[in-house]
């Protein structure tokens, strides 16, 4: 629907609803036997990086998935009638090969190896046992349905036509195959004759019918795309034989190519990443909260093989006159991927009176190596860094004089992973986890600083009904020795989170001390201290959906929603005990931007109330959502 994880799902006769059986991957396909459970073929990231189908039994008794192969590249799959065997396509070096394995999964036997070129799609064994429909595609005749007898290993067309022919299914009989075609230029359900292979025409819709199979000799089920998506829909075969019975006009469906000519002089040189490295899109920086006026833009860009990859973000401040924002560089070829990055960011401290006193300048550099172990729902990542920040005047009021520079150098490490989960129609991750637990030691390196820093980062997120989302944040950083210390407040502190706009997680985990608390603003000094504690409450509610906008500027509106939230924070120097708990409250309105046709950017407008000492009615915009 959207809203969550495909299902495997079941209808019992003289049901009307619905069981969920298990939650798959996207782009599953099954195959299902009365006692043998079901077969799965699924994508899993394999080695980091390659999506590769598997397959995959489920009990649909309890609903357990078990994997049954490691990157076996497995496309499609069909049970024996037996169910004591598989039939898969596997897809390896650009040509697919019909193969047989046990229940297990361990390869038996080959049946067929395609030329290069031609493609195999879906399949279905025959209730003997002796054949294996399949849709077919080559150069020469475009896409039919073909059977294969598994002892010979010879083809047989069933359909020879100028249509395109897939998803066959055998009648329980056998005698029959049922399949979707578009020979009358939109998609319908045909049968074909076995012995004498004539074509019925099932069905005659207007906007397409797909994925057919038969429940006994009397009823056909289907796919029907409409306005709405797709439906499931039931007919008597009764009722095909009112349909017309148009001449299936012979051919091929395909369109034969003209020969390339033969090259006889090729140039052939090294691989080279510079040719891809420019950066193809762009967009806005913005930031406007207390102390700053932040205007600019940011961009990535990688070579072809993604060796190389980079990510470009710069504002200037045009309140106090300095500019912001962070370089970062991957080198991604090898294990471990390393990164270095170079930030700069502004932190202000502000008087009884909410002006700004002071204006420090952070510039950091971080080298960094990362250790993945990345699935499609569970992703780890272990991190090494070494860090200097230099922390230095830019403005200051002269009754409280220039404050020195400092410099932190610490060597970190830490421990990510995330199970976050973002569908189509999601207003924002609606399943799953985010987890950070780093460690940062100062004093190690030349530094004005030495202690330790502990610090974990929690955030859950619940998806409720219609598009509703529960999403909770807990933060927790404790400071043993003298390290720099935390600063809470500011609507736009964790504002800029570039982790969801299609580009590598470039934001680093390390050397974060200041963390926004909305309703107070940034830069109090009694907001600070080697040790915090925070946490947020947000219910995220749709309010509408627009999918509007504009070719010239490339600019679209998908959706906007609401937030309420509840939050707070303590800081606080020494002990154990934490004190002066700061509170607040508000609600937000956030419209979902696209940019450039790939950029999405969440706009930010809210109101907050804190409701302790140092707090106010704080109304902000921003880019991006706070976490």
């Amino acid at each position: 629907d959207g809203q969550g994880e495909p299902a495997i799902m079941r209808r019992r006769p003289g049901q009307t609803e619905f069981d969920v059986v298990a939650y798959v991957h996207p782009q599953t396909r099954f195959d299902v036997h009365p006692q043998a459970g079901i077969i799965l073929a699924q994508i899993e990231i394999t080695r980091n990086t390659n999506p590769l189908y598997d397959l995959y039994h489920l009990d649909p008794a309890t609903g357990d998935i078990k994997r049954l192969t490691e990157a076996g590249r497995y496309r499609y799959v069909t049970w024996h009638p037996n169910g004591n065997r598989i039939a898969a396509v596997k897809y390896s070096l650009g040509t697919e090969t019909l193969m047989t394995l046990d229940a297990a999964g361990q390869p038996a036997e080959t049946l067929w190896q395609a030329a290069p070129g031609d493609v195999i799609g879906q399949i279905d064994w025959s209730p003997d046992g002796k054949h294996i429909a399949a849709a077919v595609w080559t150069a020469s005749e475009g896409w039919n349905i073909k059977e294969i007898d598994t002892t010979t290993r010879k083809w047989r067309n069933l359909t020879e036509d100028v249509a395109i022919d897939g998803q066959p299914q055998y009648s329980p009989d056998g005698e029959r195959v049922v399949y979707a075609s578009d020979h009358r230029g939109i998609y319908n359900i045909n049968s074909v004759d076995r012995a004498d292979r004539s074509v019925k025409i099932l069905t005659n819709v207007i906007t397409g019918a797909f994925s057919p199979a038969l429940l006994g000799d009397t009823d056909l089920l289907y796919l029907g795309y409409g306005a709405q998506g797709f439906d499931l829909y039931q007919m008597k075969l009764a009722d095909a034989e009112k349909i017309e019975r148009p001449h299936v006009r012979p051919g091929p469906s395909a369109f034969v190519a003209e020969a390339l000519p033969e090259l006889t002089e090729v140039d052939i040189e090294d691989y080279s990443p510079w040719r891809g490295l420019a950066p193809q899109w762009w967009s806005p920086h913005l930031v406007i909260g207390d102390g700053r006026r932040e205007w600019g833009a940011f961009t990535s860009g990688s070579d072809a093989l993604q060796w190389h990859r980079y990510f470009l973000d710069f504002a200037w401040d045009s309140k106090f006159d300095h500019g912001v924002g962070s370089i970062s560089y991957a080198y991604d070829r090898w294990l471990p991927t390393a990164t270095l990055r170079a930030f700069r960011y502004s932190l202000t401290t502000l008087d009884d009176a909410g002006n700004v006193e002071r204006l420090r300048l952070s510039d950091s550099v971080h080298a960094e190596l990362m250790i993945p172990w990345l699935r499609y729902k569970n992703r780890w990542t272990i991190r090494a860094a070494v860090i200097q920040d230099r922390e230095s005047d830019h403005f200051h009021v002269k009754t409280v004089g220039l404050q020195e520079s400092t410099l932190d150098g610490m060597i970190a490490g830490a421990i990510t992973h995330d199970t976050r989960s973002n569908y189509v129609r999601s207003i924002s991750p609606s399943n799953g986890h985010y987890a950070i637990a780093a460690a940062e030691l100062s004093g190690y390196l030349h530094s004005d600083y030495h202690g330790k820093m502990l610090k974990l980062d929690l955030r859950q997120y619940f998806a409720l009904n219609d598009e509703h989302v529960l999403a909770l944040r807990a933060v927790g950083g404790l400071g043993v020795g003298k390290p720099r210390p935390f600063h809470i407040g500011g609507a736009e502190a964790g504002s800029l989170d570039f982790s969801e706009l299609g580009v590598p997680e470039y934001q680093s985990v390390f050397n974060k001390r200041y963390y926004g608390l909305r309703g107070y603003p940034e830069g109090l000094t009694s907001m600070r201290g080697r040790r915090m504690g925070m946490g947020s409450a947000e219910w995220r509610f749709p309010l509408g959906r627009i999918e509007r906008g504009w070719m010239v500027p490339p600019i679209a509106l998908s959706q906007y929603s609401g937030t309420l939230f509840a939050e707070g924070a303590v800081v606080w120097q020494d002990g154990l005990r934490p004190q002066n708990m700061r509170r607040a409250a508000g609600v937000e309105l956030n419209a979902e931007m696209d940019f450039f046709y790939h950029v999405r950017l969440d706009l930010r407008v809210g109101i907050a109330n804190g409701w302790d000492k140092g707090g106010d009615r704080q109304v902000y915009f921003t880019l991006g959502r706070a976490f």
